[in-house]
C-alpha cells in the first residue's frame, strides 16, 4: 500500500499535532529521559513478557471490568472474556521531511504520529508542513538526528494484553509504564527488542500496562530511516485509556533509540503516585435548596445527592460536575466544624473570596447570557485570553466567583 492512500494523521490525547508545544525559549516544553535496557524476562517483569514466534504465542484476555453500582456483584464465571482477539499489520514510516515518525495501521489506512526528531517538536511540525508530501532532499533526511525520540502520549487496554512483534527481524523500542491510573515520568521504561541479540521479536504487554506503538531503530538504515512491519495481536474490544504528556506533565518522553543507549542498572521504575484525588469541591450558602435551583437554572447542574435524601431543605448536596463533584452546604452546618468566628458568612453584597469555581461550557456567551438570566451577578463579560481561552465570569447568590469558560 502506497504511503499516500493513507492521509490521517491522529493521537489518543488530542494534542495539536500541527503545532506542538515547543521545548526551547521562553516558557518551555519539558523534557524527561527514559532509561534504555533490553527487552529480557527479568526486565519486563511487571510489565509484560518476551515473545518468540508470534504465531504461537497467545495474547490473555480480561474479563471486562464489572461497573455495577457498588461494584461488590461479581461477574457470572465464564463471562466478560467472550470478545477474542483480533490482528493486523502496523508499518513504521517517517514523514516527508524525516523529522516526524509515524506508525501506520495496514489494515485501518490509518496514520499516527508518535514522535519527533531533533529535539524541538515544534521546529520538526513546521518541518514537516513545509515538505508536505515531497520529500525532502537526501541530504537534508540524513542530517536528521533519530538517536532519541520524543513523544507526547501513551494508552493502556483494560479488556486484555497487546503482542507487537517485529516482523522482518529489525529492532524496535517499546516505551511502557506498569499498571496505575496516576502515571508519571519516571514510571516509564523503553525496551530494546533485538531479535538479532537472544531471539526475542516482541513483547507481550500486559492488560493495564501503558505503552506507545512500538518505535523503529534507524541506527545504519541510511537517509530515510527504517520501516519495519509489525505484527500486532489484542483484545478485540480493544477499550483504550490515554494519558497525554504535555497536559499532565507538562513536557514529552525523550526515547533513546540506539544499542548504545542501553543500560544494565536503570532504577527500578516509579509505581503510579498513591496522592490524594480531589473528591469534591464545597461552597458553603445560605440556603442549599436555594442554591440547588439556581445552579440548576443558571448552568443546567443537577443534583447528585443531597443531605436529608429528598429532603426539600437540604443541609448538603453535591452536583453533577464530572469526576469532581461541586457541593453546596448549609453555612451553619459548615460554621459548626469550627471555632466562632473562624468562618466568614457568604454575602453577595461583600468582595468575593480570592477564589473561583470553573465550568467549561460549549458556548461561552449563551452560558453567561443563561446565567445572568437565572439571577447571577456578571463580574466579566467572555473576552478572549492570550492564550486562546474564551473566559467570563459571574457571581452566584452567596456571591461566589464562578467562571465559564471553553
Amino acid at each position: 500500500m502506497a504511503a499516500a492512500s493513507i492521509t490521517a494523521r491522529d493521537n489518543q490525547s488530542g494534542l495539536d499535532l500541527g503545532s506542538p508545544p515547543s521545548t526551547r525559549g521562553e516558557g518551555a516544553a519539558r523534557v524527561f529521559d527514559v532509561p534504555l535496557v533490553r527487552a529480557t524476562a527479568a526486565n519486563l517483569a511487571g510489565f509484560g513478557r518476551p515473545v518468540r514466534d508470534f504465531a504461537r504465542d497467545k495474547v490473555d484476555i480480561v474479563p471486562w471490568p464489572l461497573a455495577g453500582a457498588g461494584g461488590w456483584r461479581k461477574l457470572v464465571p465464564g463471562t466478560g472474556d467472550e470478545g477474542g482477539f483480533v490482528e493486523d499489520v502496523f508499518r513504521n514510516e517517517l514523514d516527508a521531511s524525516g523529522t516526524v515518525q509515524l506508525s501506520v495501521n495496514v489494515g485501518l489506512k490509518r496514520r499516527y504520529v508518535i514522535g519527533w526528531f531533533g529535539g524541538d517538536p515544534a521546529e520538526a511540525a513546521r518541518a514537516s508542513a513545509r515538505a508536505g508530501d515531497e520529500p525532502v532532499p537526501e541530504a537534508a533526511a540524513a542530517a536528521v538526528d533519530r538517536s532519541s525520540i520524543l513523544t507526547h502520549e501513551a494508552n493502556y487496554h483494560p479488556d486484555g494484553g497487546q503482542i507487537i512483534a517485529s516482523r522482518d527481524g529489525a529492532p524496535i523500542v517499546l516505551l511502557l509504564a506498569p499498571k496505575g491510573d496516576d502515571v508519571r515520568p519516571g514510571s516509564f521504561r523503553a525496551f530494546f527488542v533485538d531479535p538479532a541479540f537472544d531471539g526475542t521479536v516482541g513483547v507481550h504487554i500486559d492488560a493495564g500496562t501503558w505503552h506507545q506503538p512500538a518505535f523503529p531503530v534507524h541506527e545504519g538504515a541510511g537517509a530515510r530511516g527504517a520501516a519495519p512491519t509489525l505484527d500486532n495481536r489484542q483484545g478485540k474490544v480493544h477499550a483504550c485509556v490515554a494519558a497525554d504528556f504535555v497536559r499532565e506533565f507538562g513536557g514529552y518522553l525523550r526515547v533513546p533509540l540506539t544499542r548504545a543507549a542501553i543500560v544494565e542498572d536503570a532504577a527500578p521504575p516509579l509505581a503510579p503516585s498513591a496522592s490524594p484525588r480531589l473528591a469534591y469541591a464545597i461552597l458553603y450558602v445560605a440556603s442549599v435548596a436555594r442554591s440547588r435551583q439556581f445552579y440548576a437554572d443558571a448552568f443546567g447542574l443537577r443534583e447528585a445527592m443531597s443531605v436529608p435524601p429528598g429532603d426539600a431543605a437540604p443541609t448538603y448536596c453535591e452536583l453533577e460536575t464530572g469526576a469532581t463533584r461541586l457541593a453546596l452546604c448549609a453555612f451553619e452546618l459548615a460554621a459548626s466544624n469550627f471555632a466562632a468566628g473562624t468562618l466568614r458568612a457568604p454575602s453577595a453584597a461583600a468582595p468575593p473570596a480570592n477564589c473561583e469555581v470553573g465550568l467549561v461550557v460549549p458556548d461561552v456567551h449563551a452560558a453567561f447570557k443563561r446565567a445572568v438570566a437565572a439571577g447571577a451577578a456578571p463580574a466579566a463579560e467572555p473576552r478572549a485570553k492570550p492564550w486562546g481561552q474564551l473566559v467570563s465570569y459571574v457571581r452566584d447568590l452567596d456571591g461566589h466567583l464562578v467562571e465559564l469558560c471553553s
